[in-house]
Formats: structure tokens, sequence, C-alpha cells
């Protein structure tokens, strides 16, 4: 398998919320091994080619965008996970206690406006998380474009007669 291509297939990373949660479990796990798979060739290929003092190959710049889209994915998977398992409702101890010795074991109702305005949010903190990526990458770039970073050329080396 090519260091660059993703071990899930492209149209269950795009159909995320309408799978359930013990896939978007599994397609987790499978996004962290592939990332731990690359993470070790990522540094390997930088560090060669930052020893050399040469520019990096573009299988470098691909390596580099299949790791951040794998990062940005198993954010996804978490937010999904989250929000299907409803764990934003903490329960204190006293609350839980009284609520079990009744016998009653309803579980918390939200009101339709409450439950708007997280779907709401959960939409937002996705949209946020993008743009971050997206500044991140255009500071990069910024970085490591801008000729002020580069490296001086070393001059030839003189060759005895």
């Amino acid at each position: 398998m090519n260091s660059t291509t993703p071990s899930v297939p492209q149209e269950l990373l795009e159909n995320l919320e309408s799978l359930s949660v013990g896939k978007v479990c599994l397609i987790g796990k499978e996004l962290s091994k592939d990332l731990f798979r690359k993470i070790p060739i990522f540094l390997r290929c930088f560090k060669d080619n930052l020893d050399k003092k040469t520019y990096l190959p573009p299988e470098f710049e691909m390596l580099l965008n299949s790791c951040n889209l794998i990062l940005q994915k198993i954010v996804e998977c978490r937010i999904i996970i989250d929000k299907k398992l409803n764990r934003s409702n903490e329960i204190c101890p006293d609350y839980f206690i009284k609520q079990f010795s009744k016998g009653n074991c309803s579980p918390i109702k939200k009101s339709n406006v409450l439950i708007g305005k997280e779907q709401e949010f959960d939409k937002n903190r996705i949209k946020l998380i993008k743009l971050s990526n997206a500044l991140k990458w255009i500071d990069w770039q910024d970085t490591v474009i801008d000729p002020r970073n580069l490296k001086k050329p070393q001059a030839p080396l003189a060759v005895p007669k």
C-alpha cells in the first residue's frame, strides 16, 4: 500500500454522519492506525531532506496532505460520536444516586430549542476546526515559501588542479 493512499475508502469518510457509532469508532481506529503508520515515514522523509538541504519532494507534500486529512477525519469522528452518544450532559454524583434510588431511570429530556442550538454549535465547531486547519496550512506555506527563511547556497567545492 502506498504511503499516501488512505486505508479507509473515501465514500465512508464522506458519509460519517449516516453511519452507526460502532462503525464510526472502527473507522476512527483505522484512521489512527493509518496515521501511526505514516508518521515515521513523514519524519524520515523530513529528516532526510533536512540533512541534504534540498527542496522537499512532491511525495512529501502528498504525505503531509494525507496526514492532515486523517487528523481532520479523526476529529470529525470524535465530534460525531460525542453527538450521537449525548456525552455533553454531565450528571453530578448526588443527582445520579437520587435518580437510581427512586427507581426512576428516565433519561434527561432536552427541549427542541436546546437540541437545535446544540446542532448549530456542532456545525459551527466543525466549521471552525476546518477554518483553523486551513489557516494553519496557509501560515505554514507562508513560512516555507518566504525567501528570508531559505538557507544561503553553499559555494561550490574547489577542485585541485
